[in-house]
């Protein structure tokens, strides 16, 4: 395991720099970590690390975004603004734990030729990352099931810096409308990839059993729910736009809609604005 010296001490960290013994933290290191990646610890980022180390003292793993969220209480976008980008990551760092789990997080890269060494070893957070490239996310489906994929893929796109576009059209609406986006449904009707006797779907109670099983299933892997995702990617500077024919077709305004979009318009105007993106429908 590779060490590392911090504040005049010699700690062990990981190949990324993360310390791999809670113990041999305190909060003069935890300056220092912060300092490495340019954050200025406030009174609200020190209660945020102390109930991380609360919480890994009794659970034994690090808390994610959404965790740190329902347990903690700190909403998501108080989290980004507090440690812009890669919150759970950067939170996990200066604190003194390993990286959180959970798929939803983009990987972080070490720089090369980093070895045991004296100097610090400060993980790459990919903040100064630039690239040209842009993805457009068209969700055109308001079933729980089919609203994940597109917020993992493009939560994972903003992770590498890739500029992302979310369009949100005709059943897609529903992720975005305020009376419907808590309470997307999964039913298994239809559906042969649950794995269940196709006669028993339509029985009564057979979608409110999948929704509950499923959105347990996603909380298991903290995954957060529709809302708290959507405010995570517009946290990482992810792009949100409605549909003007479905905002028409269900005669709904700005109003009725999740207040970070960023318009209502046209599929000519989402075209545009994407032009040379990589184009993925859902």
């Amino acid at each position: 395991m590779p060490t590392t010296t911090i504040n005049g001490r010699e700690v062990h960290v990981d190949a990324e720099g993360f310390m791999t013994e809670p113990s041999e933290w305190d909060e003069a290191i935890a300056a220092v970590l912060a300092g490495n990646i340019g954050v200025e610890l406030t009174e609200a980022h020190w209660s945020l690390l102390r109930f991380l180390r609360d919480d890994f003292a009794k659970q034994g793993e690090t808390a994610t975004t959404r965790r740190v969220q329902t347990v903690g209480g700190v909403p998501t976008k108080e989290q980004f603004a507090l440690f812009p980008k890669k919150p759970a990551k950067k939170m996990a760092y200066i604190a003194g734990l390993p990286k959180p789990k959970g798929c939803v997080l983009p990987p972080i890269r070490p720089e090369r030729g980093q070895l045991m060494t004296a100097q610090p070893i400060v993980p790459s957070f990919g903040d100064d990352v630039v690239t040209d490239r842009k993805l457009a996310i068209i969700c055109s489906k308001g079933n729980l099931d089919m609203a994940y994929p597109g917020l993992i893929l493009g939560n994972a796109a903003l992770g590498e810096g890739v500029e992302t576009h979310f369009f949100f059209t005709f059943w897609g609406f529903d992720m975005i409308t305020k009376s419907r986006m808590n309470n997307l449904k999964f039913t298994p009707v239809g559906n042969t990839a649950t794995h269940m006797p196709m006669g028993l779907t339509p029985m009564p109670g057979m979608t409110q059993m999948a929704t509950k099983q499923m959105k347990k299933s996603m909380a298991d892997l903290d995954i957060p729910e529709v809302p708290d995702f959507l405010d995570q990617i517009v946290a990482s500077g992810g792009h949100l736009w409605a549909c003007r024919l479905s905002a028409d077709m269900n005669k709904l305004t700005g109003a009725d809609l999740y207040d970070e979009v960023e318009g209502i318009i046209s599929a000519s105007d989402f075209i545009e604005m994407t032009e040379g993106a990589q184009l993925l429908f859902i």
